[in-house]
């Protein structure tokens, strides 16, 4: 089963020697970009993995792009917390205003229709 998923992302051995001399070349680059992007994580410590990437700079490749990232989303998470009533009320006010909007813009494009059927 782990052979077949490895053959399906086509890594023969040509391109497992590119994937090994870039994280030679690049590998803490590589990694701290692949953390802070939320998507390419997982992909990037894969690839890590493979790589054969030295066993003391992969934490602490992993543990400089962590840091920032989840002090990030720790202060994102505070502040909106801390503007949630704002925001609440805002929407509160607003949510008619809306409806409103797309009632009339319903309306207008009924009458619109009827009248090009004429």
């Amino acid at each position: 089963m782990l052979l077949r998923w490895w053959n399906g992302l086509l890594l023969n051995r040509r391109r497992m020697v590119r994937l090994v001399r870039m994280f030679r070349i690049n590998g803490v680059k590589i990694l701290i970009i692949g953390k802070l992007t939320h998507a390419a994580g997982v992909a990037v410590l894969l690839a890590a993995g493979a790589a054969r990437m030295p066993f003391l700079l992969f934490p602490a490749a992993s543990l400089v792009a962590t840091v920032p990232k989840s002090l990030a989303f720790a202060a994102l998470g505070y502040f909106a917390g801390a503007a949630y009533g704002e925001i609440s009320t805002g929407i509160y006010w607003l949510s008619p205003v809306v409806i409103a909007a797309l009632a009339v813009a319903c309306l207008m494009r009924h009458r619109l229709v009827a009248w090009c059927e004429r």
